[in-house]
């Protein structure tokens, strides 16, 4: 069982002697017990997309170093450096680390996350999370409270200038709504949960319910580290698409940044999918941003999936019956 006593990390970060566009960091754990084993790595955009994580098995209060590690190149954002922390025993204190499972799989104390810019020098003590995934869900929930009471008083204060839109006239009546969902790339596992999680939450706001029930369009995860278009088409040839599931493809793209209003993404269009909805995470891809374009992007979604049947032919009698609404005629592909 993981120490209670207060969980603290020193982190010292300077650039590298040997190469200017790189810098050394270390770290020491104080918390814990005296001489506890335990294991440091660090995540970042870069170190994860180049055989990451990097790790050291140490001890407590002992500090250790991980040198020549890239600066962000001149102009580009601030990379985030996410130092996290494992608490070992005897027979994971080695590079199996956590792949072990049951009892003596190492146990994750917590983690701290770092903006480094180029030429950063800076030392700090800070408190590190812990019960990380229980503290994930909870701040995901009152997250998705909180942007929920928000887009709701902003869409309350439209109608009163505004009729309410296609989206609001319809959700009188709850839809299941069934899906095939591809397994996620292995290094944004949490993150595509958190994200299933969103769209969950967002679509039982309206009264509708997701089922993964091998039918309907397919959910396809996208982690957009680099060049767009590329991610895009190896991650769906990674999911490895039937005939039948590639019909109608939605994508999930994991867009790692700083902040969620530090850059700006355009959606992309694509003859082998329907829909590009950009999820916004932080820069060690582990965690969404708590932010606005989230939640609108879940809404998007629920339009896409409530829209009108599209129409590629209408007999001519039909164009004849008075009872059919002209809308009828407005949605063709």
């Amino acid at each position: 069982m993981a120490t209670t006593s207060v969980r603290k990390v020193l982190y010292k970060i300077n650039p590298s002697e040997e190469d200017p566009n790189n810098y050394n960091v270390s770290v020491t754990y104080l918390g814990g017990d005296e001489n506890q084993r335990i294991a440091i790595q660090l995540h970042s955009l870069y170190i994860d997309s180049h055989g990451g994580p990097l790790k050291k098995l140490t001890r407590t209060k002992v500090e250790e170093t991980f040198k020549d590690m890239p600066y962000p190149a001149d102009g580009e954002d601030a990379q985030v450096l996410t130092i996290r922390v494992y608490e070992c025993n005897y027979f994971n204190h080695n590079n199996t680390l956590a792949a072990i499972v049951g009892l003596n799989k190492a146990t994750e104390i917590g983690e701290i996350q770092v903006p480094v810019k180029k030429n950063d020098r800076k030392e700090n003590t800070e408190v590190i999370d812990n019960n990380l995934e229980n503290v994930k869900e909870k701040n995901l929930e009152r997250w998705v409270s909180r942007i929920e009471d928000a887009m709701k008083r902003e869409r309350d204060n439209k109608k009163k200038v505004k009729q309410p839109n296609i989206t609001e006239q319809i959700n009188d009546t709850g839809v299941r709504f069934s899906f095939i969902i591809k397994p996620p790339p292995g290094t944004v596992t949490k993150i595509h949960k958190q994200i299933i999680q969103l769209i969950k939450t967002t679509l039982g706001k309206h009264g509708h319910t997701l089922a993964e029930d091998g039918s309907g369009p397919t959910l396809v995860t996208v982690v957009n580290s680099s060049r767009t278009q590329e991610d895009i088409d190896r991650d769906m040839k990674a999911a490895k698409l039937s005939d039948s599931e590639a019909l109608e493809v939605i994508l999930l793209r994991i867009v790692p940044s700083l902040t969620h209003n530090s850059l700006k993404v355009k959606e992309m269009k694509g003859e082998n999918y329907k829909l590009d909805l950009v999820f916004l995470a932080e820069q060690s891809a582990r965690k969404l941003h708590e932010c606005e374009e989230n939640m609108e992007v879940c809404e998007e979604f629920i339009e896409y999936l409530c829209r009108p049947p599209q129409v590629d032919f209408v007999p001519p009698s039909l164009l004849d019956a008075s009872n059919v609404p002209p809308s009828f005629f407005q949605y063709k592909s």
